[in-house]
């Protein structure tokens, strides 16, 4: 099984742009591995890469997620001992009025104020954070999809489950995932890139981009996962895709083209709506060049 992550140090770079338009050339134009392709939308606060493929046209998996834990206080039970205080590195659990109180919104689930409560007055519950979609899109690519609940936590935890849910719903069934991270080095990008074959980083030629970029091949290089790049919107700052080229394995750049726009704001994967374009073209070179890369 391979898994390509398709991740970026900072937002706004293109990732969804490429991961969509990478799924829909797997699946249809890639003769090694058509219609065996499922992407994961692992940017659970902003999911939207099945809307990039048209949207979904049949659910075919749904459930809600419940990827942390909180903690319960009996407070007839509990005898005001304020040890579950001092061992919350959230500083989430005050005493009021001589007992405990948990405040949830800093609570991050570990389950340590339950373990060292002496009378057993604490108990761990599950407690919902988001969902988890799986579903045939307009184009013909299979997407799971995690969604992160308004104020809740947990999101790596989550992306987690979901990475988990879609091996066990295709396993058998697809020679390749697509994971479309969340954007940055937090815990949500974490999870995604964990056990990836090969990590495409999108950098765009701003300072921005690639100080998020040398962020992220630092973990990357950690993990010990092979990681190359795409440069989109090679044609702003030529110069600056000489410094990127220095510090990365760049596969292929992608030019300004203001059919990426049309096409995003219609849902289409641009190989679809715009495949004369100079975008499409370039990507078509791109891929073809990622199809190497995994082929050994």
């Amino acid at each position: 099984m391979i898994e390509i992550v398709i991740a970026s140090g900072k937002g706004g770079t293109g990732k969804t742009f490429i991961s969509s338009n990478l799924l829909y050339y797997l699946n249809h134009i890639a003769p090694e591995y058509r219609g065996q392709c499922v992407g994961i939308d692992a940017d659970v606060e902003a999911p939207d890469l099945a809307l990039s493929l048209g949207n979904y046209v049949e659910i075919l998996y749904e459930r809600p997620s419940y990827a942390t834990q909180r903690p319960e206080i009996d407070r007839s039970r509990c005898v005001g001992c304020g040890k579950c205080v001092s061992v919350c590195r959230q500083r989430a659990i005050k005493l009021v009025d001589g007992k405990p109180a948990v405040d949830i919104g800093e609570c991050e689930g570990c389950g340590v104020c339950a373990a060292v409560c002496p009378v057993n007055a604490i108990y761990m519950i599950k407690h919902r954070v988001g969902k988890i979609v799986a579903g045939l899109t307009r184009y013909g690519v299979h997407v799971v999809s995690g969604e992160l609940e308004p104020g809740k936590r947990s999101s790596g935890k989550l992306v987690h489950e979901l990475k988990s849910v879609a091996h066990e719903l295709y396993s058998g069934k697809a020679k390749v995932f697509v994971v479309d991270a969340a954007p940055g080095i937090g815990c949500p990008t974490i999870s995604s890139i964990a056990g990836a074959s090969l990590a495409i980083l999108v950098i765009e030629p701003t300072p921005q981009s690639l100080h998020g970029a040398l962020r992220l091949k630092s973990i990357l290089e950690t993990f010990n996962i092979r990681h190359i790049a795409i440069v989109n919107k090679h044609d702003f700052n030529p110069q600056m895709v000489v410094d990127i080229e220095r510090e990365f394995d760049v596969v292929g750049k992608i030019p300004f083209d203001p059919a990426v726009f049309e096409s995003y704001v219609n849902t289409v994967p641009i190989l679809v709506r715009r495949p004369e374009s100079r975008a499409a073209k370039a990507l078509l070179t791109v891929f073809r060049a990622v199809v190497e890369c995994i082929g050994y």
